[in-house]
């Protein structure tokens, strides 16, 4: 954030305090910390109005016919926990900013309507919870196996509730350590009481194969209607997914005091769909995301991006896009499968393409043969399931440079992750141009680094995320 947008924030405040007595902004009651008192606030003001008219993101991100307080109003930000008084959802009604609210609606809210809008981000706050991750010092490096070392145990580690999505509202624990000139080491474990490993997979009928879909998203007004309920037939894997902001000229403006919710755009016109992008260009995220299905196999977490590209004509992915590699998977056919291994039928629901498995093994990892891919022959049952993703990774490139495995047991996941502090890792903008981008966080244990994290409860995109922005630092 610029000092001079600091400053705007800090007037804005004042502002508010000197007008609170006029009548322009809402008259919402004091005496009770529910949504319901905040939904008062907010439908007796300007905001609800304008932005259902605009087809924006404000009605449907604050579920002002959802009385859900624990993962409400914390989307997308709209809440500072630290110093609720300076929320956006009560400041930036007070500014006239391009990037952040291009017209002022009034001058302030009242006092009532602060004091209604504080006390509920504060119900939601976790108390007392320390928001910066301190990375221990360490001389010697964790197994990454999905099970916690030893070394673990010595290690502080933080707490961080996400809210919405399939998972609901849980806590993802997580913990560091770092071999100073070499090597960081995440631990994160969260609760779910499934593993989600069946992704799409092919099922034979008496018909022919059918692949398992998963639930298309279903838009109710444009606004995405099935977020937080998931579907009986739900077929897909479990995923977790940790977003930083990088540092110097591509650094992400906003995000260190909103956290990933500025890179999350959704209800765009002619296109309600959830993108990523950043919103000026040179600005790049770094984005982690373990996929238990198509990643998990070959002990890597796939490296991804997220810049300023809106079209996903130039990306399908809009402002997401893989560091520099290839792809993490394919799919196994499109009207019948194409391959199968000696383990299939599934379970399991993955497999690994041959040479993809020729390659690791010369990089020291050696997978099951059982996984290896080969020509699909249909002595199959009916009933019986075979994979559809086949992991096609590759090792020794930028976007398989970040090693992670994910177990789960007893209702739980436990995740470990290493990468080098920092990389040479640059990307060329997914256009068919020459320009590169800085596309990793570079960790110097001199410096601060702000994160935030999601999981995806065996979601495609329906994640639960932290409305918190975090901070990672450095043992000295």
């Amino acid at each position: 954030m610029s000092r001079a947008f600091a400053t705007i924030l800090i007037a804005g405040l004042t502002i508010g305090a000197v007008a609170c007595s006029d009548d322009e902004g809402g008259t919402g009651p004091t005496d009770n910390t529910g949504f319901a008192s905040v939904q008062t606030v907010l439908s007796t003001n300007e905001c609800r109005n304008c932005h259902n008219s605009s087809n924006s993101v404000f009605h449907g991100a604050l579920e002002l016919e959802n009385d859900r307080a624990a993962d409400s109003a914390a989307i997308n930000n709209f809440l500072d926990f630290e110093t609720p008084a300076n929320s956006p959802l009560i400041q930036r009604p007070l500014l006239n900013s391009p990037l952040l609210h291009p017209v002022r609606p009034f001058d302030s809210a009242t006092d009532a309507d602060v004091q209604t809008i504080v006390a509920y981000v504060q119900t939601l706050a976790t108390a007392g919870a320390s928001r910066t991750l301190t990375a221990a010092k360490v001389t010697g490096a964790p197994a990454i196996d999905g099970v916690a070392d030893a070394a673990w145990g010595s290690v502080s580690g933080i707490q961080i509730p996400v809210h919405g999505g399939f998972a609901g509202d849980i806590v993802v624990t997580m913990k560091a350590m770092y071999i100073p000139n070499d090597r960081i080491f995440f631990l994160l474990q969260w609760d779910d009481p499934t593993e989600s490993v069946a992704r799409t997979p092919w099922m034979k009928t008496a018909s022919g194969w059918l692949k398992q879909s998963v639930a298309a998203p279903t838009f109710n007004n444009s606004i995405l209607a099935n977020w937080r309920t998931m579907p009986a037939d739900y077929r897909y894997e479990d995923k977790l997914a940790i977003i930083w902001n990088t540092t110097g000229a591509s650094a992400v403006e906003g995000f260190d005091e909103n956290g990933c919710a500025v890179l999350c755009h959704v209800n765009r016109p002619g296109d309600p769909r959830p993108l990523k992008y950043t919103n000026r260009n040179g600005e790049t995220a770094d984005m982690w995301h373990w996929k238990l299905v198509r990643t998990n196999a070959v002990h890597r977490l796939d490296d991804q991006y997220v810049y300023w590209n809106r079209s996903t004509s130039v990306n399908s992915g809009a402002g997401r896009a893989g560091d520099p590699g290839g792809g993490e998977y394919t799919s196994n056919g499109s009207t019948l499968p194409l391959k199968m291994s000696p383990n299939q039928p599934a379970p399991p629901y993955f497999m690994v393409d041959s040479a993809t498995a020729v390659a690791w093994a010369a990089a020291g990892l050696t997978i099951d043969p059982g996984d290896i891919t080969t020509a699909f022959v249909d002595n199959f049952a009916v009933g019986d399931q075979v994979a559809n993703a086949i992991a096609t990774l590759k090792p020794n490139v930028d976007r398989s440079h970040i090693e992670a495995f994910g177990a789960w047991s007893v209702g739980r996941w436990t995740l470990e992750i290493g990468r080098l502090l920092t990389t040479n890792s640059v990307g060329t903008i997914p256009a068919g141009g020459t320009a590169t981008v800085p596309v990793d966080v570079q960790f110097s244990p001199t410096s601060a680094f702000r994160f935030g994290v999601a999981v995806f409860d065996n979601a495609q995109i329906e994640h639960s995320w932290s409305p918190a922005v975090y901070t990672l630092r450095f043992q000295q």
